[in-house]
């Protein structure tokens, strides 16, 4: 999203650039330099503005109150090294929701994460994504308490909403989710809703993508692709809406609703570039409905 789009969609937004020099005062020319003054200063469910460049967070976000995050572009980093539930992001024990959207999210720290975004627990929270990049570091990756990208709360009573973002990592162990994370004292959403996402186990022990199931009350996986690391990976989960997914080197090899089982071809995902070839059997496999 442009600084233009920024401003005509969230003309409100408090802006934010840690590398910024000069006076701050939350605006376009002189934003703050600290999150933790950004979000102070912005109303409850306001916006904050995050411009490019790399934004070095040691400690894990702590949300005051609801918020929406966007970024310039996914050249917006938002680099995070903290730990315990929601190493990145969190609003545990709170009723706060989470609004990310195109900015890049990158954690990476030697410290137990169990969920790189911890959602609210009190009924009405929300974890909402959208055109983002979601990336564990190789530090994160060796952890052993890893326990993926989300945690809920053990009363499934929040929702989750990933759509057109890229998601790399993975989790520690097999007890865990790669995507929807940890045990059942922390992990549960009763409704998951993923849509046009790219999914990518870079490593990890973990085989399911979603840990928790029995809470699931309403769920959709459409348009997504999805590449597993060690060729067993599974949802876990039956999602009430499925259809016109990419699998490939993971444990689906089976199902109806416009499937694809083969190599998405994404054109350099050494250096992160997981856009498509032209050739990719992915292309136009997709459903608007």
């Amino acid at each position: 999203m442009s600084i233009a789009s920024i401003q005509s969609k969230y003309p409100s937004a408090i802006w934010y650039d840690s590398n910024h020099l000069g006076s701050n005062s939350g605006t376009l020319d002189n934003p703050y330099t600290s999150l933790d003054t950004a979000m102070t200063n912005a109303s409850s469910g306001g916006v904050i503005a995050i411009l490019d460049g790399t934004h070095s967070e040691d400690a894990q976000v702590t949300l005051p109150k609801s918020l929406t995050f966007v970024g310039e572009s996914t050249a917006a980093i938002l680099s995070t090294s903290g730990s315990s539930f929601g190493g990145a992001i969190t609003a545990r024990n709170t009723a706060y929701s989470i609004k990310l959207e195109t900015l890049k999210v990158y954690h990476n720290s030697t410290s137990n994460v169990y969920g790189l975004i911890a959602a609210g627990n009190v009924a009405g929270a929300t974890v909402t994504v959208e055109g983002c990049i979601l990336e564990m570091g190789s530090s994160t990756l060796a952890v052993t308490n890893n326990r993926g990208f989300f945690s809920g709360h053990s009363s499934p009573i929040t929702s989750l909403t990933v759509s057109d973002s890229v998601i790399l990592g993975g989790s520690s162990s097999a007890s865990y989710g790669v995507v929807v994370g940890g045990d059942s004292f922390q992990d549960g959403f009763n409704t998951l809703d993923f849509q046009g996402n790219t999914i990518v186990v870079t490593g990890g022990l973990a085989t399911k993508f979603s840990t928790y199931s029995a809470g699931i009350t309403s769920s959709t996986f459409k348009n997504n692709i999805f590449v597993g690391n060690g060729n067993n990976e599974v949802l876990n989960f039956t999602p009430t809406s499925a259809s016109n997914n990419c699998y490939h080197n993971n444990g689906i090899s089976s199902g109806s609703g416009g499937l694809v089982f083969a190599d998405p071809q994404f054109v350099d995902p050494a250096n992160g570039d997981y856009r498509l070839r032209p050739s990719s059997p992915c292309i136009g496999a997709g459903t608007a409905s």
